[in-house]
C-alpha cells in the first residue's frame, strides 16, 4: 500500500489539500484549521459519519470487540 504525502497550502482561514476522505475517497476530507484534524467529507458528514477519540480503555475494548481493531 503506497503512503499518502498530503500537502496543504494555507490561504488564511482557507486551506487548500489533497487528503481524501476516509469514507469516500473520491472526496477531499475536511481540515479544521483551528486543530488542523482532518474530518471525513461534507457529504460524509451529513450522513451521520464522525470521527471520534476514545481515551477509556475499556470501551477502547468494547469497540474492538464490536467494530474490529482501533489504530
Amino acid at each position: 500500500m503506497k503512503l499518502l504525502k498530503v500537502e496543504c497550502e494555507d490561504y488564511g482561514p482557507v486551506v487548500e489539500h489533497n487528503m481524501p476522505c476516509c469514507i469516500y475517497p473520491h472526496r477531499h476530507a475536511v481540515v479544521f484549521t483551528n486543530t488542523g484534524h482532518f474530518h471525513p467529507s461534507w457529504k460524509a458528514q451529513e450522513q451521520g459519519w464522525m470521527l471520534i477519540q476514545v481515551k477509556n480503555r475499556i470501551i477502547r475494548k468494547i469497540i474492538n470487540k464490536l467494530f474490529g481493531e482501533l489504530s
